[in-house]
């Protein structure tokens, strides 16, 4: 049989169309990888194949006119885990949660999230806990143990106020994440924060790092030292003064200010 012109250009046309269809449609879907979910992708490889620890810049320190510390950084650990380099969740998580705390489950469920590379179990551990966590990972890597394989120790910063409730009003507070937030610790913030710094490695299938990989390393800029006018000896004058005035007048509030008259320097703020 032999086909005739009007049919063959029928079934030519209908196979074009097919072929410029299935090219429409894999245009589209190259567009949405590479255009619309481009980004997303990006981020999921790098998370994949890297590490990336941050370095915490240390808060700088506010100290009164005489140079005395009002509040100070001091080093302080966080406990973060490789997911993809924990062996047994359950097991991991029995060992650290009495020492840092927590609950079981909690820990649990970050330490399985394989998608990431590291995770963050918790922040601002003090040195003495540290140390602890440190002689039972040491105890048993000696023991050729992976119990505790993919726990990491990063040394962060917790702010200290050495006088106490001293001029806590005017100092102001900072969150767990060392960003002013009220009082002087606010209002000066850009120049006590400092500047983050990171590492970034290479890492294999199982979030070990690569010897031969590049490495990135970031240096943290610490935050500026900030001396105040404030003289801690007429503060705490001023401070008792206040409470008395408070005590003996029963009133609601009190403030005090006192000010050089020759500089117009704040000496003491209640």
């Amino acid at each position: 049989m032999v086909l005739q012109g009007p049919v063959v250009r029928r079934r030519l046309a209908l196979g074009m169309a097919v072929f410029f269809a299935l090219m429409l449609v894999l245009s589209a879907r190259l567009f949405v990888l590479q255009v619309v979910r481009s980004a997303e992708l990006v981020s999921r490889a790098v998370n994949q194949w890297t590490n990336e620890s941050v370095i915490s810049a240390r808060r700088g320190p506010i100290l009164d006119r005489n140079g005395n510390v009002l509040a100070i950084s001091a080093s302080a650990y966080t406990v973060s885990a490789s997911p993809r380099q924990v062996r047994d969740p359950a097991r991991f998580a029995a060992i650290l949660a009495p020492i840092l705390d927590m609950d079981e489950a909690d820990i649990i469920k970050k330490v399985s999230d394989t998608s990431k590379g590291g995770v963050t179990i918790k922040r601002q551990v003090p040195r003495e806990i540290a140390l602890e966590i440190r002689t039972i990972a040491a105890e048993h890597a000696k023991e050729d143990s992976n119990a505790l394989s993919g726990l990491y120790l990063e040394e962060d910063s917790k702010r200290y106020y050495p006088m106490g409730a001293f001029a806590a009003q005017l100092l102001g507070l900072t969150t767990i994440d060392g960003v002013g937030q009220s009082g002087l610790e606010k209002s000066l913030d850009e120049y006590l924060a400092g500047t983050d710094g990171s590492i970034m490695t290479e890492i294999d299938g199982r979030g070990r790092s690569l010897g031969g990989g590049d490495a990135q390393y970031v240096p943290a800029q610490d935050g500026c030292t900030v001396s105040l006018t404030i003289d801690s000896s007429i503060q705490a004058f001023a401070e008792q003064a206040a409470r008395e005035a408070m005590t003996v007048n029963r009133a609601k509030s009190v403030r005090v200010l006192v000010m050089d008259p020759q500089t117009g320097e704040i000496l003491a703020m209640v």
